[in-house]
């Protein structure tokens, strides 16, 4: 990643598309490259990597990673709250804690102390509490797309609109437009914390 003055790094949203299965036991290799570095003012700027996963017989996944970098505020100011979903055809109800978090930072190799550290987490980035991660949100949405069509989609798109916490239990809810796509959002005390869209092959 560029070296940045900046010190306030959120993953901000990110794109994926699916090509084919990985098999068990298939060598994979992924190619990441940072393709763009967006100063959207003088303090935000927006960094765009690419990632393709290839297998024996080609193509599997493709993924765009949007990271936005921030100054660290004095105090924390969240930002504007939208209303979850009012009808949704699917609901769901994860519970956060502070193993949780922990687990997935050390899945997915993440060594960001504001999933895990609560005295970095209030103290330096004037947190309130631990911070859910946005990957964690994605993939409890990718799954809930899943399971309410029974088979993967070919896109997933997602979106960051407002911090998750530890402190209280991730809600994920989901509709459906007249063309079929899945429109999903997680969600904490009635409002949306990520966005998502979930398009399967022959939608649109």
């Amino acid at each position: 990643m560029p070296p940045l003055r900046l010190q306030r790094r959120m993953w901000a949203g990110g794109h994926l598309r699916f090509h084919g299965p990985a098999r068990v036991g298939e060598r994979l290799q992924r190619r990441s490259q940072v393709v763009a570095i967006e100063p959207k003012s003088e303090d935000m700027v927006l960094v765009r990597v690419d990632h393709s996963i290839h297998g024996e017989r080609g193509l599997i996944a493709e993924e765009r990673q949007d990271i936005v970098y921030l100054p660290i505020p004095e105090r924390f100011t969240p930002p504007r709250k939208r209303p979850v979903f009012s009808n949704p055809i699917l609901t769901q109800h994860h519970r956060m804690s502070e193993a949780l978090l922990f687990r997935f930072s050390a899945l997915t190799f993440n060594g960001h102390r504001i999933h895990y550290d609560v005295g970095y987490a209030h103290h330096v980035e004037a947190y309130p509490a631990l911070v859910v991660h946005g990957p964690l949100q994605a993939m409890l949405l990718m799954q809930a797309a899943c399971e309410s069509r029974g088979t993967p989609p070919v896109e997933f798109s997602f979106r960051a609109v407002h911090p998750a916490f530890v402190t209280g239990a991730l809600e994920v809810r989901a509709e459906e437009d007249e063309d079929g796509v899945l429109h999903l959002c997680s969600g904490q005390d009635g409002h949306q914390c990520m966005q998502a869209t979930a398009i399967w092959q022959g939608v649109l």
